[in-house]
């Protein structure tokens, strides 16, 4: 009867300590609340003194705007992080964006945290925050203009122009009056073009390749006007003879459009190779 009675209590002890701990594995709040006990835990505490290993994932969903003229750019992004704690402590790696004006998570009725915890002791995160100066994990996003659209509207129309200023050389030296037309209302047209040019670009402090470009078509431009003053002056002075004004003509035009085509070849292989 005794024994009877020793092996029902000692049936009953088992059987609540069974009860208890089932309940303890099954109520994930407990199991939560022991891992990051206040007491024992910091969530600012990294797993190991040495450091720990964070890799880092990204996803580009959609680059927004572009803008050159200020240097900005809007992108949609999702990062997920890895690593390793071997103690299954909940650390979280302070993640910051150097140099980013604004920064938003999308909200959700819901906490928007994913987190998965392996049984090796790898933990996965993707939500990540602003706290402090930490490691640096730089990422570099190359943006490629499309090089059809300047072609289109800035070094087309100054080919149009210089080929344009060079048929002055080809009216004689008598017409002084169309001469000077054609040269002038090439060069302000230039000059117009590169005004609306520059309205289009972003302003920096350094010279680029469209500002040599054009820049050095406007000379070419000007010394025409330049050539068409010297024939000028000498039929004006009448000293010399017609053959000696026509021959300053002829070498214009040979010598203008060889020197813009070594500016050319210059010019194409010091920015366009570069571009390349």
């Amino acid at each position: 009867m005794l024994l009877f009675v020793f092996l029902d209590l000692l049936n009953l002890v088992f059987s609540n300590e069974i009860h208890e701990l089932r309940s303890e594995c099954l109520n994930e709040a407990q199991l939560m609340d022991t891992l990051i006990n206040k007491r024992d835990y910091s969530k600012h505490k990294l797993p190991k003194k040495t450091g720990i290993t964070v890799s880092v994932e990204f996803w580009i969903q959609e680059i927004n705007s572009i803008s050159e003229m200020t240097n900005d750019f809007e992108l949609e992004l999702f990062i997920n992080e890895m690593w390793t704690d071997p103690n299954l402590r909940l650390w979280t790696p302070n993640t910051c964006f150097v140099n980013s004006k604004f920064a938003e998570i999308y909200e959700s009725p819901f906490q928007n945290v994913f987190l998965t915890l392996f049984d090796n002791g790898t933990v996965w995160v993707n939500y990540e925050y602003p706290a402090g100066n930490w490691d640096e994990l730089v990422v570099t996003f190359v943006f490629e203009r499309r090089y059809m659209w300047y072609f289109l509207q800035a070094y087309l129309p100054t080919f149009f122009s210089i080929f344009i200023s060079w048929i002055a050389f080809s009216l004689g030296p008598q017409a002084i009056t169309p001469r000077t037309m054609i040269g002038v209302n090439a060069l302000l047209s230039m000059i117009f073009h590169f005004g609306s040019i520059m309205k289009n670009l972003p302003r920096v402090s350094y010279i680029k390749a469209i500002d040599v470009w054009m820049l050095s078509s406007m000379t070419f431009v000007f010394l025409s006007l330049i050539e068409l003053a010297i024939v000028g002056y000498k039929l004006q002075m009448q000293r010399e003879k017609d053959h000696v004004i026509e021959k300053v003509d002829r070498i214009a035009r040979f010598a203008f459009p060889a020197g813009f085509s070594i500016f050319n070849i210059i010019y194409w292989a010091r920015y366009g190779f570069k571009v390349g």
